[in-house]
């Protein structure tokens, strides 16, 4: 492992390795190695990947003697509720910016899901309209805070995907290296689901780092492909100067779907929903609506296309995201009956 990663301080979340399991039937299916790391079952909350970034983000946060902490996303926000929960298990007041950034009014959506789990850490929420912008939101409501209380709370980002956030994933892509020694896995694809551009910047550094042949295949479910590749860029550059890693082209590193985005962010069609059906049926293995059923999605696609951008072994990480699924109970019959899903 680099030194220079060992030194950041961390709060010890997970406790030992995630699942790294073969999809058998699958494998049987596509006549692939396929892989998946089961980032969703890491034993910290309802799991995900965001458990990875808060391992950094909440230490950076007690080091610099916070008392409360702040971030924030959509209403239903797997990152919101999860900072909610580490933060409860620390002794910290969270506070949450949430953006109407999905069109779903109905009382599922609104109330059910990560919202419920906010409402049991005791988190203060401020909500704010369609359109506005996530990560001055947080700051505007850190203001606020300051304003009422004396006292400004540590702010993370929105996914916490700032460098130190995704120094989790560094940590996570050398722990899917050792893992893929122990089976016997020299090269790898990696296909995942690319949100705000931290767990797959981590991703790639950590690969680099680890010597491991891995190509990190990006899924995004947010931003169209130049500015979530530029997020990445940015974050991977951010990383090697922190890690003092020069002489690396991490642009030629960064590879990046936006196809299967389908009518916006939060926002499922017929084909991810049938997608996770595959999940359950061939697996028994459950994928969300909004980010891993996507990437299960273009996963699928690539299997059936034989794509070249597999190689003999593929790795699918789930990053969790089953709770905000609970939001999106009526669209069940709505599919079912051929209606508009929105």
């Amino acid at each position: 492992m680099n030194h220079k990663f060992e030194i950041f301080p961390r709060v010890p979340l997970i406790q030992q390795a995630t699942p790294f399991l073969p999809l058998d039937r699958l494998t049987e299916l596509f006549n692939v190695s396929l892989w998946i790391k089961r980032d969703d079952m890491n034993g910290v909350g309802a799991g995900g990947n965001k458990v990875r970034k808060l391992e950094y983000l909440l230490a950076d946060a007690k080091q610099n003697n916070a008392s409360a902490i702040i971030t924030g996303g959509g209403v239903q926000s797997n990152h919101a509720s999860t900072t909610a929960i580490c933060a409860k298990r620390l002794g910290l007041k969270s506070y949450l910016a949430l953006v109407a950034a999905v069109p779903i009014e109905n009382e599922h959506y609104q109330s059910n899901g990560n919202v419920f789990l906010n409402q049991l850490c005791n988190a203060e929420i401020k909500r704010f309209p369609k359109g506005s912008n996530v990560n001055k939101c947080i700051e505007q409501y850190a203001q606020e805070i300051e304003k009422l209380t004396g006292s400004k709370p540590y702010e993370i980002c929105m996914g916490g995907s700032n460098v130190i956030g995704s120094l989790g994933y560094i940590k996570a892509a050398l722990e899917i290296a050792s893992q893929m020694k122990a089976h016997g896995i020299k090269f790898a694809s990696l296909v995942h689901a690319s949100g705000s551009a931290g767990t797959q910047a981590g991703l790639i550094v950590g690969f680099y780092l680890a010597g491991a042949d891995v190509d990190v295949l990006g899924c995004s479910v947010v931003y169209d492909k130049p500015k979530i590749s530029q997020m990445v860029l940015e974050l991977c550059q951010q990383l090697s100067q922190l890690l003092g890693i020069t002489n690396v082209n991490w642009a030629e590193k960064i590879n990046v779907n936006d196809s299967y985005i389908g009518d916006g962010y939060g926002l499922p069609g017929k084909a991810t929903w049938e997608s996770i059906d595959i999940g359950i049926e061939t697996e028994s293995i459950i994928f969300d609506p909004c980010y891993t059923g996507k990437a299960f999605n273009y996963l699928l696609d690539l299997l059936r296309e034989q794509s070249s951008l597999l190689r003999k072994n593929t790795i699918f990480l789930h990053t969790g995201g089953m709770v905000g699924l609970m939001g999106y109970q009526n669209f069940t019959q709505k599919i079912q009956s051929d209606q508009s899903l929105y």
